[in-house]
């Protein structure tokens, strides 16, 4: 029965891209363009029907979906250096911790959720993934913040019964939990590629958020995860979160916290500036 809607989903997409030729002429013109440039995968043969299905932001239109993949790809392709963060995983941050486990963070093209973006970015431990970002490059008209490029976080997912992993991960990092190491890691490839912010979908416009798996839905509470960042809300129920902190005074630090605050600043500060440096090294072709 699966296989039959499988097949009825695909005949549907399949129609309508036949009725509108002009749309798949220009998505596969910045594929072709991508794939000239070493930014899009060799054979990428369900990309252009990602734009007919359920991709990147529930309440997208069928335009809004072509759109953000065209501006995704084509923007890449224009982006010197760009090509040598697709041709194969980079790992933007790694360490050992003092119990010898390898903890990563890994730029790669989208693979755990493509129908949520183009590219990931993977926290690991020891190999394993534990915490995923899934990624596009849009224009930020499209989720109801200023024009021009910024990178829209389509999906967020930790590892299926995988709670003490994680939070192992984040005692081991100074309480900088896994999804936080990747926020931070999206940040600065979106500065590496000269956006100012960062976007991410609500519990209603997120594309998996109706997906129910048990009764429950099978999503993490988006709304909390983009506040908790401190993300501020659009018009069009997206949330907006920049690229570059604000410079922040540690004097103006109060509570009985005050030293745990400072670590954690200075920490996000050295992790910041090492992915930086990372992305940099591996951009210029640097050994």
């Amino acid at each position: 029965m699966r296989a039959v809607r499988g097949w009825r989903r695909r005949l549907g997409q399949l129609s309508t891209m036949l009725a509108h030729p002009v749309e798949q002429l220009q998505l596969r013109r910045a594929l072709r363009r991508a794939r000239a440039a070493g930014v899009a995968a060799a054979r990428g043969r369900s990309v252009p029907f990602k734009y007919v299905g359920d991709y990147l932001a529930a309440g997208f239109a069928r335009g809004d979906r072509l759109a953000a993949l065209v501006h995704h790809y084509e923007l890449l392709a224009a982006t010197p250096g760009a090509a040598a963060l697709w041709r194969a995983p980079v790992t933007l941050w790694d360490r050992d911790d003092e119990e010898g486990r390898r903890h990563a963070v890994i730029l790669q093209r989208a693979l755990l959720a493509p129908m949520e973006g183009e590219a990931e970015l993977v926290f690991t431990l020891d190999g394993e993934r534990l915490f995923t970002l899934t990624f596009t490059i849009v224009d930020g008209a499209g989720v109801g913040a200023a024009a021009g490029p910024l990178l829209l976080i389509g999906g967020a997912q930790g590892r299926y019964a995988a709670r003490e992993s994680l939070r192992y991960a984040a005692r081991a990092n100074g309480e900088i939990a896994p999804a936080t190491l990747l926020l931070l890691a999206a940040a600065v490839l979106a500065e590496r590629l000269g956006m100012v912010a960062l976007a991410g979908p609500s519990n209603r416009t997120q594309v998996a958020a109706l997906y129910v798996v048990d009764g429950r839905s099978s999503s993490l509470d988006y709304d909390a995860f983009w506040t908790a960042a401190g993300a501020a809300a659009t018009a069009r129920d997206f949330f907006l979160l920049a690229a570059t902190p604000e410079v922040e005074d540690d004097a103006e630090i109060t509570g009985k916290h005050r030293a745990r605050t400072r670590r954690r600043r200075r920490l996000r500060a050295e992790l910041r500036a090492a992915m930086h440096e990372r992305l940099g090294r591996a951009m210029t072709g640097a050994a």
